[in-house]
């Protein structure tokens, strides 16, 4: 991902208002919780807000998934000199209202000069935590030279509209979905990881990769791997689907060989996965949090 300062861009805040202008509870409970986020973040800084809105098992990437509330708390309880700031661009929910995403634009900005460190989009997963908040589970993001073009909230469109009904147990299903991760990583080195992606994106896919801007459709991404050729290998460590069998999220380790690079780029991905009508699982959102070369 980034330095330690990136680490702290990854969540959100936002404004509902639904693609199709159906009443959704669940969504409109996550980007509030966005938005509280954020602002606890301009009010409180950095640490605090990240401590209070986190799950407790909830990750972020330090360079290495590492537990957020722990890795913060051992922070000085000391005010910031730097103002973390976003709201959400664009965002999801399952049918069963208990597992999310929001991602959209971030800046860091010194509080002391007034000037803009860094900027980029966020990509967070959210839960629904027993006593019914919502927590951040997940937590990623790339940094851009380029600011949003992106300028108004839109919910993601919907793939179905379909409930899902599990087949199984929980664990089940959540191997089913670990088994399709691994069955792209497989693709991705016999067949080329072009067409890895091609078998598993929808049309309207957000790929994020650092140093751009995010990649918004198939076709968008079709031309950036057609000019980036790379041969590309990924592990999933873990995942996790919602209870409507609908949405789910893996994550886990990649290495990419860039044809016109001498060293492979190591580290982690971020995808969040839902069926499509026919109940396949596709790839909606991916983030790439690429190490550092002294981490990897």
């Amino acid at each position: 991902m980034k330095t330690l300062t990136l680490v702290l861009l990854f969540t959100v805040m936002g404004s509902a208002t639904n693609f199709s202008q159906e009443k959704n509870p669940a969504l409109d409970e996550v980007v509030e919780a966005e938005r509280a986020f954020a602002r606890a973040s301009v009010a409180k800084g950095i640490r605090d807000s990240f401590i209070e809105f986190f799950a407790d098992d909830g990750i972020n990437f330090l360079p290495h998934p590492t537990n957020t509330k722990e890795a913060f708390s051992k922070r000085p309880a000391k005010p910031s000199p730097y103002r973390l700031d976003w709201h959400p661009i664009t965002a999801d929910v399952s049918q069963s209202g208990d597992l999310g995403y929001t991602t959209g634009p971030y800046t860091l900005v010194d509080t002391q000069t007034n000037k803009l460190i860094e900027q980029g989009y966020y990509f967070s997963i959210w839960k629904k935590q027993r006593d019914g908040q919502w927590k951040v589970i997940v937590d990623c993001g790339i940094e851009t030279k380029q600011e949003p073009a992106e300028k108004y909230f839109t919910a993601a469109r919907p793939l179905n509209r379909k409930v899902f009904k599990a087949k199984g147990s929980p664990e089940l299903i959540r191997e089913e979905l670990l088994k399709v991760d691994r069955e792209f990583a497989t693709m991705a080195q016999q067949a080329g990881t072009d067409k890895a992606y091609f078998a598993l994106v929808t049309d309207e896919v957000r790929i994020f990769r650092d140093s751009r801007l995010p990649m918004l459709g198939a076709s968008a991404f079709r031309a950036y791997l057609a000019q980036n050729r790379c041969a590309m290998t990924s592990e999933p460590i873990t995942a996790e689907v919602a209870a409507s069998n609908d949405f789910g999220y893996t994550y886990g380790r990649y290495e990419s060989q860039f044809a016109d690079a001498h060293k492979p780029e190591k580290g982690y991905y971020v995808r969040t996965w839902k069926r499509d009508a026919k109940g396949h699982w596709k790839i909606v959102v991916e983030t790439l949090t690429r190490l550092p070369a002294e981490a990897q």
